[in-house]
């Protein structure tokens, strides 16, 4: 579920629905309002080297709104209670790895949340299992990382602020700069952890390094490899090389199934005590098409029953009572980008503030720039102002270009003078 598809007229979203059937009804409703979904951006499809494997167990992946559906054959079968239940054709394993990949149709950096500070690009991964972190049914995503004082954060930027309360980074300048969102089942760069062998790592001018050092170590904390660089001026980018050799291997998916050892961690440090730590899950064939931007890894039994999809028996798990399965829905909550509104007057001339927008934007030098960012929505939303009335003015969309200035992410909008905005 994706933020910027699902936001309403005052800024309401999807996420804001405190139950899943109160989320899937947002949805339903979306649908018959005819508002594009995600589906228009993300291909779900099974990757094409475990392909034969799943259809062997009669599984398909069919795209349904705002998401997919995973579907195996079964048979319909009388259980010792007399009810009615479906056990699969071709008996699935518990450790069964069923793996989509989310292959992009559309870049979604245009209207999506994601870091300009991290140091490199990995790529999603969701499970229902708790390899990689322990989930809080019905959403695949880790949880959120704690809020760290310690961490330069970059606008939009999501961080557990206490107790499971979510808070976005609004780089406002305010003292505090962050603001409670409801919620906390959202995908953030914790599920970011899939690389490929090659990658490239990037430092910012502010850090200055000349000397850089990158141990890759193994789940049990063993060195695999290391890279060392150094130079007379100071560097920002490093391109890194873990494709393995005869001194080395590396587990990757989906070639491996997923486990602990699966894990690995890359630590950088360098020049005035630069010291960052990543874990990392190698999937050298996931990025070789260039779509692909992550994975979804469902088992059919894991540890916390909540995610099971198929009963101890052998059979799906819950039945009506009449016979009709009752599947687990999962989610995976996606944010929108979120910028700073700036708008100009399209002859040039200087706007001044108007009774609609003021308490919402403010006057600088004739350019009237937000006070707060805003998320990017598909549908027309009113903005909130001070006195918490809600004010209708040009949103951006997708197609308009971000760009930072002052170390803030804005889009700039053209407008006519008029009642909201007229000229000084």
């Amino acid at each position: 579920m994706h933020e910027y598809y699902l936001t309403e007229g005052k800024g309401e979203t999807v996420f804001d629905s405190p139950t899943q059937q109160l989320r899937l009804d947002f949805l339903l409703k979306q649908f018959l309002k005819a508002v594009p979904d995600i589906g228009n951006d993300i291909l779900f499809v099974f990757p094409k080297q475990v392909e034969s494997i799943y259809k062997g167990y009669h599984l398909r992946v069919i795209r349904t709104y705002s998401g997919f559906k995973l579907f195996v054959g079964c048979r319909k079968i009388i259980l010792s209670d007399g009810s009615a239940a479906f056990e699969p054709i071709i008996s699935l394993p518990d450790d069964l790895e069923i793996i989509i990949t989310l292959q992009q149709r559309t870049s979604l950096d245009r209207f999506s949340q994601r870091s300009l500070l991290k140091p490199f690009r990995g790529g999603w991964y969701f499970s229902n299992d708790t390899v990689t972190a322990n989930r809080t049914f019905p959403f695949l995503s880790a949880p959120v990382a704690a809020r760290d004082n310690s961490i330069v954060y970059d606008q939009g930027d999501i961080a557990d602020t206490g107790g499971g309360a979510i808070s976005v980074f609004l780089n406002n300048g305010a003292i505090d700069p962050w603001k409670p969102i409801s919620g906390s089942g959202y995908s953030s760069s914790e599920d970011q952890l899939l690389v490929p062998y090659q990658f490239t790592y990037r430092f910012t001018q502010a850090d200055q390094m000349l000397d850089a050092l990158f141990i890759l170590k193994d789940s049990n904390g063993i060195e695999v490899k290391r890279k060392v660089q150094s130079a007379t001026a100071p560097f920002t980018a490093v391109f890194l090389n873990f494709t393995p050799d005869i001194n080395s291997f590396l587990r990757t998916t989906p070639e491996f199934r997923v486990t602990p050892e699966s894990i690995y961690t890359l630590e950088v440090s360098g020049t005035n005590g630069y010291l960052k730590v990543f874990r990392l899950l190698f999937s050298e064939t996931l990025f070789r098409s260039g779509q692909n931007i992550g994975l979804v890894n469902i088992q059919p039994r894991v540890a916390n029953v909540d995610y099971h999809l198929i009963h101890p028996d052998g059979h799906l798990p819950l039945t009506d009572g009449v016979g009709n399965p009752v599947i687990p829905v999962y989610e995976i909550w996606m944010k929108s980008k979120t910028v700073f509104l700036k708008y100009r007057h399209n002859g040039q001339k200087k706007l001044k503030l108007s009774t609609e927008t003021t308490g919402l934007l403010n006057d600088v030098d004739g350019v009237l720039i937000s006070e707060n960012p805003v998320s990017l929505s598909f549908q027309p939303v009113s903005y909130q102002k001070q006195d918490a009335s809600f004010q209708l003015i040009p949103n951006p969309t997708a197609e308009n270009s971000a760009q930072v200035d002052n170390n803030k992410l804005l889009v700039q909008l053209m407008v006519p003078d008029s009642k909201i905005f007229p000229l000084q």
